[in-house]
């Protein structure tokens, strides 16, 4: 008969660091209890909202009546793109698709999606230091558009969640929980309210 080994003490795990901590609150949409659903939602308001005051500012009357507004508009988007961009380069090395990678932040900022973040941003921050005659601070106005391509980051989750939610339902059931709250309508079918509103 032998002696039982005695319990050994239970190994504690390494404690998240921050941007695991801040990735898994703010940009993971697995997890329910963060506010990454929330977040993209209040992110996509602003891009719509920053978008279609460029439009309105490309007519000169807008644009000299509303110029403070136009002003204010353009700085709180670019703060809000701002943070989220560095943000999300921080938490590049606790994101799924990043994080067992070489260079994971490095990665992070090189993808389609990086890019066009950081060329909403970069004109306004740019500006003050070069010179720019009229027609330059037009096509700037226009680049800055390249915001709404950021929709595609939140309208591709939202139909992944559409597909799975309807996975074996015909097209006339997923056509109508598309355009009626149901519970198979999910997050894309609110994008489409928004837009239709």
């Amino acid at each position: 008969m032998t002696a039982s080994d005695p319990a050994k003490p239970a190994v504690a795990q390494p404690r998240a660091g921050f941007w695991q901590r801040t990735h898994y609150l703010l940009f993971d949409t697995s997890h329910h209890q963060g506010v990454a659903h929330t977040l993209n939602r209040w992110l996509s308001w602003v891009i719509l909202v920053s978008s279609l005051a460029i439009v309105l500012e490309l007519n000169p009357q807008l644009a000299a009546d509303h110029a403070d507004l136009f002003a204010w508009i353009e700085r709180i988007a670019v703060a809000v793109f701002s943070v989220e961009y560095l943000l999300r380069l921080g938490c590049a090395g606790a994101a799924g698709g990043t994080s067992t990678t070489q260079w994971p932040r490095l990665r992070w900022a090189l993808r389609p999606y990086a890019l066009i973040d950081l060329i909403a941003i970069l004109p306004f921050f740019l500006a003050p230091f070069l010179p720019f005659n009229a027609d330059a601070l037009r096509l700037l106005r226009l680049v800055r558009l390249l915001r709404i391509l950021k929709l595609g980051r939140h309208l591709g989750t939202a139909w992944q969640e559409f597909r799975q939610l309807n996975q074996g339902q015909t097209r006339r059931a997923a056509l109508f929980a598309l355009m009626e709250p149901t519970s198979r309508s999910g997050q894309l079918h609110r994008y489409l309210d928004n837009f239709i509103i």
